[in-house]
C-alpha cells in the first residue's frame, strides 16, 4: 500500500496510521494480501509475514531475459510448472517486451500469447498465484478472465487509462 494513500474514513495517510499504532499494536498485526483463489474462485489471503518467490516467464520471442525459450504454449506451461516444483510461489506471465528497443506487438498477439498459457496452468494448479505482466487493460481483463490473481503493470497504469478502472472493477 502506498504509505500517502489517504484512508477515505480516517482521512489520514497510512504512514500516519501505522506510526500512530503503540509498539504492542504493531507486533500484533499479521500482514496479509488477498492473492490467490480458493477452489471456489474467492480471493484467499496470503500472509507477507515471509517473503514470496516469483517465478518470471516471458511468453514473447525477443525476451531479454530467456531468449525467447518459451514461446510455445506446452513450452510455457511446463516452464511454469517447473518452476513451481521449484517453489515459486507468484509466476507472472508476461506477452510483451518492455526491454529497450522491443517492438509494440498488438493486442491481438499478446492475447493468443498469454491468456491459453494461464488459463492452462489454472487448469493443473489452483494453488500457485497467477500475475498477468502487461500495460494494456484488455489483456488484463482477459488474463484475469482466464485465471489470473493479479496484475503486473510496468507503467503503473499510465500507458493505458482504462487500466485502473479494469483493476478496480475485478478487484485485483
Amino acid at each position: 500500500i502506498n504509505p500517502s494513500l489517504i484512508h477515505p474514513i480516517y482521512k489520514k495517510t497510512i504512514e500516519q496510521l501505522v506510526n500512530d499504532l503503540n509498539e504492542d499494536q504493531i507486533t500484533s498485526i499479521n500482514k496479509v494480501f488477498p492473492l490467490g483463489r480458493s477452489k471456489d474462485g474467492e480471493y484467499k489471503l496470503t500472509s507477507l509475514a515471509d517473503p514470496l518467490i516469483a517465478g518470471i516467464l516471458n511468453v514473447t520471442p525477443d525476451s531479454f531475459s530467456d531468449g525467447g525459450l518459451y514461446i510455445s504454449e506446452q513450452s510455457a506451461v511446463k516452464k511454469a510448472i517447473d518452476m513451481i516444483d521449484e517453489g515459486a510461489d507468484i509466476i507472472d506471465i508476461g506477452g510483451e517486451s518492455t526491454r529497450p528497443g522491443s517492438q509494440i506487438v498488438s493486442l491481438d498477439e499478446e492475447l493468443d500469447r498469454v491468456v491459453p498459457v494461464i488459463r492452462n496452468i489454472r487448469s493443473i494448479n489452483n494453488d500457485v498465484i497467477l500475475s498477468v505482466d502487461t500495460r494494456n487493460s484488455s489483456v488484463a481483463a482477459a488474463a484475469v478472465n482466464a485465471g489470473a490473481d493479479m496484475i503486473n503493470d510496468v507503467s503503473g497504469g499510465l500507458h493505458d487509462p482504462n487500466m485502473l478502472l479494469v483493476a478496480n472493477q475485478l478487484s485485483v
